[in-house]
């Protein structure tokens, strides 16, 4: 349902209107009663003005504050948020779109636009009780249906080449969940290693992880065979249809061809940096002697 709030408050404000309106005008059997004494109002503005807050009901959800996260923005530019459980997506032109069922109250929040190949809609995750909550919803403030509950605190969810991926740091730990039920099941194409670092993949065929000793391995085949890059990125994403891996020599995009493409300046080599600081140094040291 979608809420103007310019109009909202015009609505609210004929609805009180014409209920003091049929107030006035039905008959009254009782004596009208003495004027109350007007009571003195607070002297503290800011006091008076935050006991009110606490007091009224809000007629919209806060976009801001500790218990609102911004999870995301569609095309359009609506802003998903996620305000003390509630979805709510505010578009572009000031309107509000709520969902009619709240999240379970927790910690943090996260969702993940699923891919076609995965079923598309959103996946909604919350860290409660050392435990992760799992919801899926076919549209950002769709209804939720209970996917899954894993005993520990995700700190990544991934959706790989044909199933969904949850990996935490404390423990180290990795569990692979069918993308359909959101039962556990095995890692699939993984590669075998004892445990797993950064992951992103494209589409069902084309993805890259990074794993201990062999650093960021990326397949074209589903992972049928896994290739090294000869780095390790401190970041890698789907971007664009390519992989956006961000490292200590740059910034570069992988496509499913295999070819790289730098997407930022080259960086100096330290070498030729330390040459020029000392240059400048130098030319520095001239200058003072002739002054």
């Amino acid at each position: 349902m979608l809420f103007r709030v310019r109009y909202f408050w015009l609505w609210a404000s004929t609805f009180v209107a014409a209920a003091a309106a049929c107030a006035g005008s039905a008959p009254s059997a009782r004596a009208p009663e003495p004027t109350a004494k007007l009571r003195s109002l607070p002297t503290h503005t800011r006091a008076a003005s935050s006991s009110l807050d606490e007091a009224e009901p809000r007629l919209f959800p806060p976009l801001s504050g500790l218990a609102v996260s911004a999870v995301g923005e569609d095309k359009d530019g609506s802003k998903r948020i996620v305000s003390y459980g509630l979805r709510v997506l505010a578009r572009p032109g000031g309107a509000l779109e709520l969902a009619k069922e709240y999240l379970p109250t927790a910690r943090s929040v996260r969702a993940l636009e699923m891919p076609a190949r995965l079923g598309g809609g959103f996946l909604f995750y919350v860290q409660s009780s050392n435990a992760t909550l799992f919801f899926r919803a076919a549209t950002f403030t769709g209804e939720l249906e209970p996917f899954a509950r894993l005993d520990f605190e995700a700190d990544h969810v991934i959706a790989g080449f044909d199933r969904i991926y949850v990996l935490a740091n404390r423990p180290d730990r990795i569990v692979a969940l069918d993308a359909e039920r959101g039962n556990a099941v095995g890692l699939g194409s993984l590669p075998a290693s004892p445990s797993y670092g950064k992951m992103a993949f494209v589409d069902g065929w084309f993805g890259a992880l990074a794993v201990p000793l062999r650093g960021a391995l990326v397949s074209f085949d589903a992972g049928g065979s896994w290739h090294s890059l000869g780095m390790n990125p401190s970041a890698m994403a789907e971007h664009d249809g390519a992989l956006r891996l961000t490292g200590p020599d740059g910034v570069y995009d992988l496509d499913r061809t295999g070819a790289f493409k730098r997407r930022d300046q080259a960086a100096s080599p330290p070498a030729a940096r330390e040459r020029r600081g000392a240059s400048a140094a130098r030319r520095q040291h001239e200058q003072r002697r002739l002054q």
